[in-house]
């Protein structure tokens, strides 16, 4: 399932998603609109040291053209059927990727939480600390278990997306 490990703030995140959003546009052929998403996208966070990248299409679809581009930047279609509102693509090995790029609806749901919860916790280090004390817990608890220690920071999620909902 994958370890979970988690490192300190490296400043090199934000110059790796630049590299590769510019990446992703150039296989693609066009500008799409890439976010710099997750727990590397805020300063200071301590993550798991890969890059989350959004990229939002105009229509959630994937095809082969698609694969195929992304694959040219190194990036492997990984189906995952319990998603229905985004794609995924792994750079790397599995368990051991260097970047995930997740494929959705631009301006759509994914898109505005993923954007929102980013947003709050750069805006609200109160709650970032909240955030990576929980992190820390769970990394220690399901180390070995990645999927549980991803579905264990959801509740954590869905406060702040009701917070950052309050507030705009």
């Amino acid at each position: 399932m994958g370890d979970v490990q988690l490192h300190h703030y490296q400043h090199v995140w934000p110059e790796r998603f630049a590299a590769e959003k510019t990446k992703i546009r150039r296989c693609l052929g066009k500008d799409y609109p890439v976010e710099h998403i997750g727990s590397t996208a805020v300063p200071g966070m301590k993550a798991k040291p890969v890059v989350d990248l959004m990229l939002g299409l105009p229509h959630l679809d994937i095809d082969r053209f698609l694969i195929d581009a992304l694959q040219k930047a190194d990036y492997t279609y990984v189906p995952k059927d319990e998603w229905k509102e985004r794609y995924f693509f792994r750079k790397g090995e599995p368990g051991n990727g260097t970047c995930h790029l997740h494929i959705v609806a631009y301006e759509g749901g994914e898109w505005r939480d993923k954007l929102a919860f980013r947003d709050y916790l750069k805006k609200h280090p109160g709650k970032a600390a909240d955030y990576q004390k929980l992190k820390s817990r769970l990394a220690v608890k399901y180390r070995k278990n990645r999927s549980r220690y991803t579905a264990s920071k959801e509740p954590f999620i869905q406060h702040i997306l009701h917070l950052a909902a309050k507030e705009s």
